[in-house]
């Protein structure tokens, strides 16, 4: 962009701006990609170092692109484990978080806030987070 786009602070519902600088790993596998058709269209267009040749930039792209794939894969994968540790320990009730400190405070209650038993659990901390 020429201007920086101007937001005002006061305004309830600012609207998103769509960045232009595409520097974003798709945009730059594109752009290899859109470079490598050029040159093949290009009959001057022969280097001598190995890894500018045609073959070895589409190599390249197509590395890129197979990685670029597998990554989103595991990502998906990723952000699903920690949805389900999430419930597992922070679901209101039912999460180990939420056990855990009911389990202290019924020690506090059955043996007493001075028995050894409360002294061994009492310095464990537990910080519950909201989903």
């Amino acid at each position: 962009r020429a201007h920086k786009i101007k937001i005002d602070p006061l305004e309830e519902n600012p609207q998103k701006h769509v960045s232009v600088s595409q520097v974003s790993f798709n945009e730059q596998i594109e752009h290899l990609n859109q470079l490598i058709s050029l040159l093949k269209h290009q009959s001057t267009y022969t280097p001598t170092e190995p890894d500018l040749t045609i073959q070895a930039l589409e190599q390249m792209y197509h590395n890129m692109q197979s990685t670029n794939d597998r990554f989103v894969e595991v990502e998906a994968a990723l952000t699903t484990a920690r949805q389900e540790r999430n419930k597992l320990l922070y679901a209101p009730k039912t999460g180990m978080m939420d056990t855990a400190l009911a389990v202290k405070e019924y020690v506090k209650a059955a043996f007493g806030a001075a028995s050894p038993q409360y002294k061994e659990v009492k310095h464990i901390s537990f910080k519950n987070r909201k989903l």
